[in-house]
């Protein structure tokens, strides 16, 4: 029970984390001319993508009954924000900048450390 509850804990984190992406490619989009070009250029921006893509995916797994996949998942899409924020404290990035992935990584990382925890 509580495994499930994890589960459906970081599919709500990831449908949040996937509408902010949302919106920040709405926002690129809209006032760049290159929009799509610069989306696909921003590498800080594909890696917390991708991991959202990850955790969200692999929550949804986790929720069909396939375990080890949906925890592979959930692990990598972890690991993107991990190392996303240690990449952007690693180049001096202002507080502001890596602030947010810090908080995310470690709510990120306590809940998967719980979907391993609870079998």
């Amino acid at each position: 029970m509580m495994r499930i509850i994890f589960t459906l804990l970081i599919a709500a984190c990831g449908a949040y984390l996937l509408y902010q992406a949302g919106v920040y490619i709405n926002f690129i989009m809209a006032r760049r001319p290159d929009g799509l070009e610069s989306l696909t250029s921003d590498i800080p921006f594909l890696l917390r993508f991708v991991g959202t893509l990850l955790l969200l995916l692999g929550a949804l797994i986790g929720l069909a009954g396939k375990r080890w996949l949906s925890r592979l998942m959930v692990t990598l899409g972890t690991l993107c924000f991990l190392l996303l924020t240690g990449a952007i404290v690693a180049v001096g990035g202002d507080v502001s900048l890596w602030l947010d992935e810090a908080i995310w990584s470690g709510v990120l990382l306590v809940l998967t450390a719980g979907i391993y925890k609870f079998r």
